[in-house]
């Protein structure tokens, strides 16, 4: 008696699962997601993804191959060698067309402006002692940065320049463990910390006179929050993942500085002010099915929900 091969089948229905099952995508139009704050392509990611889920198109909640799995489900750790140490790092590219003053103020720009940021994203650490999984991490989670502007008039004999910069990361240490046979359990403590940095300047030399206005904003950002997951080996083949990030919110000592300059007729006007700011994130939670179909292939199926109704600053 011939046995049938379903593999086939069985790949085509989860493929076409995949495509028509999500519906269509909102458009995060919460205020302040896409002002000053509003990260660059970490804003729906778990932490970290080391270069294996980059690769996969950003898959956390899935796979485990790397110990950047802290970040997103610490359960995954329970898999990895009994020390392993990741690195991971990169050029980050951009391209935007609104933002800060630039075609939402006074400038205003035919085309995307590029932005290319060279940097370490995450270091991590996973060691097994006797069936416990301890990890000890640091991701960049966040980038706030922006492309430089700099405009000028020469019949006015002007300048404007724009510059932005800032950056989120989080201090991770985790713990995991194989409660029983294929089901592990893992839970992470993420501090995190930052600092986001604005300044506008607007000069204009008209001889004898000069007048420059300058605009400086900043923000130290602090915040806390819980991350973990777990890991159900249904076979030697299938395992299915689940993880979560609690909502948290990110305190903010802010400073800012306006100031008018024009030192030929002796002014100097500074209004200087400090205040609280805090922006709530939200809770977010993901799940995964991995299938090693051969020994040389896997098929993974990734669902992530980010609460985005809320968010606040």
């Amino acid at each position: 008696m011939k046995k049938e091969n379903t593999a086939p089948t069985f790949v085509l229905i989860l493929g076409l699962t995949l495509v028509l099952l999500p519906s269509s995508a909102r458009g995060q139009t919460v205020m302040g997601q896409y002002e000053e704050e509003a990260p660059l392509a970490t804003w729906n990611l778990f932490g970290a993804p080391g270069a294996a889920a980059l690769g996969r198109g950003a898959s956390l909640f899935a796979p485990g191959d790397d110990a950047s799995v802290i970040f997103a489900n610490p359960a995954q750790a329970v898999r990895l060698p009994g020390l392993s140490v990741s690195l991971g790092g990169g050029l980050h590219s951009a391209s935007l067309f609104r933002f800060g003053p630039v075609n939402t103020g006074p400038i205003s720009s035919t085309e995307n402006l590029p932005l290319d940021t060279l940097a370490l994203d995450f270091a991590a650490l996973t060691l097994n002692l006797k069936g416990w999984v301890i990890g000890l991490g640091a991701g960049l989670i966040e980038i706030y940065d922006r492309p430089y502007v700099e405009a000028g008039a020469a019949s006015y004999n002007a300048l404007f320049t724009f510059h932005q910069e800032g950056y989120l990361r989080a201090w991770n240490v985790s713990l995991a463990r194989e409660l029983f046979p294929g089901f592990s359990l893992g839970l992470g403590a993420n501090l995190v910390s930052g600092r986001w940095a604005w300044e506008m300047t607007d000069r204009w030399n008209a001889s004898p006179r000069t007048v420059t206005i300058t605009d400086e904003r900043s923000r130290d950002l602090e915040g806390f929050y819980l991350n973990g997951g777990v890991v159900w080996r249904l076979s030697e083949r299938v395992s299915m993942t689940a993880a979560f990030r609690t909502p948290y919110g990110l305190s903010a000592d802010t400073r800012s500085l306006l100031r008018y300059q024009a030192p030929g007729g002796g002014t100097d006007i500074r209004i200087e002010a400090e205040g609280a700011s805090r922006f709530t994130r939200p809770a977010a939670a993901g799940f995964g099915v991995e299938w090693a179909a051969r020994d040389n292939l896997r098929l993974l199926g990734e669902v992530g929900w980010w609460n985005w109704a809320s968010y606040t600053a």
